[in-house]
């Protein structure tokens, strides 16, 4: 979780070189633990490795519980039908898979 708020992601003066710590920012923390799925093994979607509801949901809101002593934490509804739109300021998109 540390990883997570010192990571250095964000623009300044033409580099990558700042964390979210730095930037003042928030995390908007989408659960889809129970969603991870592969394709490595060809052209149907594998979701073995999925987390259950409730492991997922356990570690979801430990998650949430430690990023709230670094910065303001945002969350939906864990397992619940969210709409999600998102304004990117910037041109490129990072996915992390801790």
């Amino acid at each position: 979780m540390q990883k997570i708020s010192t990571l250095k992601c964000f623009h300044a003066d033409g580099k990558i070189s700042q964390s979210l710590e730095d930037v003042r920012g928030e995390i908007l923390l989408i659960s889809n633990f129970t969603l991870y799925g592969t394709s490595a093994n060809g052209q149907k979607l594998d979701f073995s490795q999925s987390a259950d509801y409730a492991s997922a949901e356990k570690i979801y809101d430990v998650l949430v519980t430690e990023l709230s002593k670094k910065t303001t934490v945002k969350t939906g509804i864990f397992g619940g039908l969210m709409d999600v739109d998102s304004l990117n300021s910037g041109p490129i998109n990072l996915v992390f898979d801790f």
